[in-house]
């Protein structure tokens, strides 16, 4: 691999990039379908969490969990580039959520910050 990456953390951060990319995608489809209210939105993501859990589960008899939180968790504690990048694909998904509760009735001052707090 080191024709193509120059250390393990660079494939690492590739990975991350590239897991992200694939999930923000299905996030920002499924909080975006404006088909839906924001609440049913917001169900329909986690029904589709659930879901594939649930489908791992009945094929492999075991829920991995969240490969960015997983890696990240585990990684993050030994190298800064990859806390960064960990820190930078948690705070795009928690600005994502913050703009889906936005939309929700009573939330029309709700900001990442308050979504935080």
């Amino acid at each position: 691999f080191y024709h193509h990456f120059a250390s393990k953390i660079e494939l690492a951060l590739a990975t991350f990039d590239h897991i992200w990319a694939e999930g923000r995608a299905e996030f920002v489809a499924c909080i975006n379908n404006t088909a839906l209210t924001p609440p049913q939105r917001l169900a329909a993501f986690v029904d589709g969490v659930v879901a594939c859990h649930r489908e791992t589960f009945e094929q492999e008899g075991k829920v991995y969990g969240c490969p960015l939180c997983n890696a990240g968790s585990e990684m993050g504690a030994q190298d800064d580039a990859i806390r960064t990048k960990m820190q930078d694909i948690f705070d795009d998904a928690v600005a994502l959520f913050a703009a889906l509760v936005a939309e929700m009735p009573g939330q029309e001052n709700a900001s990442r910050e308050t979504c935080t707090d």
